[in-house]
């Protein structure tokens, strides 16, 4: 079924004949088949399963208990998918989630409560004062300018 998809989505790209030959189809298409699609998606979720918080839902139901009666008793029982999927990967340590950090005095206004068009002339005075060769980057991409002369904006510098 999902083949068949990925074979139609291919013809209305490539605009090919019914009769091209599906290898070729999907090599020049660019496309998987619908077998190497399904098994990527299965890595990438056991990927997940590997990598989330151990008190998530999901990392809780990877964990296989042992059959305790019949015929494999005392083996590993993969009943369901999650289990077949968390046993995929070999396991690896779990992150820890912690706590944000921040620095002493990061949530102090830099400002000190000063008007804003004063703190913008600092600004403006302290940046002409840079040289040419001084490399100022923008990360709200608002570096403006007019006739050769560098103009106003708000940012970091980095010398």
């Amino acid at each position: 079924m999902v083949q068949s998809v990925i074979t139609l989505a291919a013809r209305g790209v490539l605009l090919v004949w019914r009769t091209t030959p599906l290898p070729t189809l999907m090599r020049d298409s660019g496309l998987p088949s619908a077998e190497v699609a399904l098994e990527e998606a299965k890595a990438r979720f056991a990927l997940r399963l590997q990598t989330v918080d151990k008190h998530h839902p999901l990392a809780q139901r990877t964990k296989v208990s042992l059959a305790q009666r019949g015929r494999g008793a005392g083996q590993k029982k993969l009943s369901t998918k999650i289990h077949r999927l968390g046993s995929l990967l070999p396991a690896i340590p779990r992150p820890k989630l912690r706590m944000p950090h921040f620095s002493p005095g990061c949530r102090t206004d830099p400002t000190l409560r000063a008007i804003k068009s004063i703190v913008a002339e600092q600004f403006k005075e302290w940046w002409r004062s840079l040289s040419p060769e001084d490399v100022t980057v923008f990360s709200d991409r608002s570096e403006q300018y007019k006739d050769g002369q560098r103009g106003v904006g708000y940012g970091f510098a980095i010398y």
